[in-house]
């Protein structure tokens, strides 16, 4: 039995072929005006799902680009306050080895005195810096609070707190966008950062100890000692030429012969005392402490006023290195 199609049926046939000759090219149209093959998730259902998996690795790539440049901004902010304070105690340090010296007088050394006075001010205002939307880049988490001021009793404070925000730069790694206050100027190591020496304020030699250094950590035990110098006449007013070494309980640990200059070892520690030291003179050695970089540089300008032209007077606390991240 043959199949007889109508006329009419030619016609829908004819018709139906030549729409979807135009949506074939609609669609092509779209594709090149677009730029783009899948206009739709119907175009092809896999290739949506591989274009949508682009679209967020592009998306997180761009946040990625973004927290970098964040990052960088702000630590350029810090890397050039932090440039700015260690000029400015490279100062401190000058006018402390320019104060130290014979030929200055209680007047002059006053004047210095008011100079370093000047630097501590200047060294606030840098740990007080702000970035460019006004945040304060040392306080921690606490970016609208001013993160060092001076409470009434001429101390120094910080008044953020230890929080240290993190960028995610990659899949697998953060960086920091800053560093605390706390930790750059107010966790500071003292001495040298393993041991701190000391004059005695009694001494009336002119004996002057330096900061020393660790010659074997593996036997530097952390305990305190005392160098104590002495005369065969035990006259007080008298150079010393021997040395004793106490720890803390007093025991005699070695004596030695002074000889100005000459390095004194012990435990693991090694010194050198300069000048002449009297009989009863003494030295501590104890272990690091931590101090704030304001109060050393205040000490120093309180020891250069308070000047009486003794030994003791004339050798200020020593301007620390900045505890910055380079």
């Amino acid at each position: 039995m043959s199949m007889r199609i109508s006329t009419s049926q030619l016609f829908q046939l004819g018709i139906k072929s030549v729409l979807d000759q135009q949506a074939t090219v609609s669609k092509l149209q779209q594709q090149i005006a677009s730029g783009k093959r899948i206009q739709s998730p119907a175009d092809d259902p896999t290739g949506a799902v591989r274009i949508l998996d682009v679209r967020q690795a592009i998306d997180t790539t761009s946040q990625y680009q973004r927290n970098i440049n964040l990052a960088r901004e702000r630590l350029a902010v810090e890397d050039s306050t932090l440039d700015s304070s260690v000029d400015v105690l490279q100062r401190v340090r000058e006018l402390a080895i320019q104060a130290n010296n014979d030929t200055q007088n209680p007047q002059t050394r006053a004047a210095i005195a008011t100079e370093i006075r000047q630097r501590l001010e200047d060294l606030m205002a840098l740990a007080n810096t702000t970035g460019a939307n006004g945040e304060y880049i040392f306080s921690g988490f606490s970016t609208k609070t001013q993160p060092f001021a001076v409470d009434g009793a001429g101390n120094h404070v910080y008044q953020g707190d230890q929080g240290q925000r993190f960028l995610q730069v990659s899949a697998t790694r953060q960086v920091a966008d800053r560093d605390t206050g706390a930790d750059v100027f107010m966790n500071l190591a003292t001495g040298n950062g393993s041991f701190a020496v000391s004059d005695n304020a009694a001494n009336t030699g002119s004996g002057i100890i330096d900061p020393g250094s660790v010659t074997d950590y593996a036997v530097l035990t952390g305990d305190d000692y005392r160098i104590v110098f002495s005369n065969g006449a035990a006259d007080p007013s008298a150079p010393a030429d021997q040395y004793e070494i106490l720890d803390g309980d007093g025991n005699s640990l070695a004596t030695g012969a002074y000889t100005s200059g000459a390095a004194i070892e012990f435990d693991g520690i090694q010194t050198h005392i300069t000048g002449a030291p009297n009989h009863g003179d003494e030295f501590n050695v104890g272990p690091s402490g931590i101090q704030d970089v304001f109060t050393t540089v205040r000490d120093l300008a309180i020891a250069l006023e308070a000047d009486n032209g003794t030994v003791q007077s004339r050798t200020p606390p020593r301007p620390p290195s900045c505890g910055c991240r380079a």
